[in-house]
């Protein structure tokens, strides 16, 4: 919440909204924006993640993420993006908050270890990738997210005691 307060903030925005924002209300409800509408914005921008049009994929998921920031998959393609134009603090931090959002969905999970390990924080990666595991256990649809972790397990340097990741 403390970015949206920053935000409203800096645009001279109104504190009531913020409280309705905390109270779970999206920008989106207060400006009448359809879900279809969000989900429409929703696949543009994963259209252009998947060509490599990165820009404009995270103009798309930011947009999304302002305006329905109780959505886990939208943080999570704003966290994805961000990693994948090199603002790897910021993706560790949004990718956190949608993993908060939805522990049951593996994705999250597995491009926060991405990031973390981008970051030198191979231990946090480590307990990432084995929630990936654990969430992804006898769920046939997310096997292949457990293979990448399982992988990227193996590739992490062994964990040492006192290295004060």
């Amino acid at each position: 919440m403390g970015v949206l307060r920053d935000v409203l903030g800096a645009l001279g925005g109104d504190h009531r909204l913020l409280g309705r924002l905390q109270d779970g209300v999206t920008i989106a409800q207060c400006k009448n924006i359809p879900d279809e509408v969000l989900e429409g914005i929703y696949a543009q921008g994963y259209g252009h993640y998947q060509s490599g049009n990165m820009q404009e994929a995270h103009n798309l998921f930011l947009y999304l993420s302002f305006h329905d920031h109780t959505n886990p998959r939208f943080l999570a393609a704003f966290g994805a993006s961000c990693f994948k134009l090199g603002k790897a603090d910021q993706a560790a931090e949004v990718l956190k908050s949608a993993l908060d959002m939805n522990p049951s969905d593996p994705g999250p999970a597995l491009n926060l270890a991405q990031t973390l390990e981008s970051l030198g924080q191979h231990d946090k990666a480590r307990d990432a990738l084995l929630h990936v595991c654990a969430v992804s256990k006898g769920k046939d649809n997310y096997q292949p997210l457990m293979a990448m972790a399982e992988g990227m397990l193996e590739r992490l340097p062994v964990q040492t005691a006192g290295r004060g990741e």
